[in-house]
């Protein structure tokens, strides 16, 4: 997947809190659940909807949404868990999922790195610590989105430690003796 630099060490590999995922889970498992309940409302209120030719294709109609139920919930699966973004001495890479066959690897050595900004917003974010964290460096790259990731705070502080020593290390070989 990535090679690391001869001395490079992975420092910490982040992934999408799993609150993220949850979410999407719990929905589509009410909307899965939407056919149970609207077929038989809709066969009291509308009593020919209850006769065959009717019934099966509210039967078909439901077998395809839940096929397609399926597919956003695997499609959200693989996405939880191939978004990553990998802190490692030298450098930040960020994986994103973009499609089935279609993935976009960037990378940013820590010393380009300018910014850092973090947003928390909303009760359970607070509550669980987790939310969005926004890197721009002066890299190809200019700006790194993650969103969701646990304990932002803690991830900035570690990435922001790393580009001071990265920038110290990247001056001390620059500078003439």
């Amino acid at each position: 997947m990535i090679s690391l630099h001869e001395n490079e060490k992975i420092l910490s590999v982040n992934r999408k809190f799993w609150v993220a995922f949850a979410t999407v889970y719990g929905s589509a498992v009410g909307l899965i659940l939407l056919p149970l309940i609207l077929i038989p409302t809709l066969g009291a209120i509308f009593p020919a909807l209850g006769q065959a030719p009717f019934l099966n294709l509210l039967f078909l109609g439901s077998l395809v949404w839940i096929w397609a139920l399926w597919i956003w919930l695997f499609w959200a699966l693989v996405t939880y868990y191939l978004d990553v973004l990998i802190v490692t001495n030298e450098r930040l890479i960020h994986i994103e999922q973009k499609g089935v066959f279609h993935r976009t690897v960037a990378e940013a050595r820590l010393s380009r790195i300018q910014d850092i900004t973090i947003k928390i917003s909303g009760v359970l974010p607070t509550f669980l610590h987790y939310g969005d964290i926004k890197i721009r460096s002066a890299a190809e790259v200019p700006e790194f989105d993650f969103f969701q990731v646990r304990y932002p705070e803690k991830l900035k502080e570690t990435i922001m430690n790393q580009q001071r020593y990265a920038v110290a290390h990247e001056q001390s070989l620059t500078r003439p003796d």
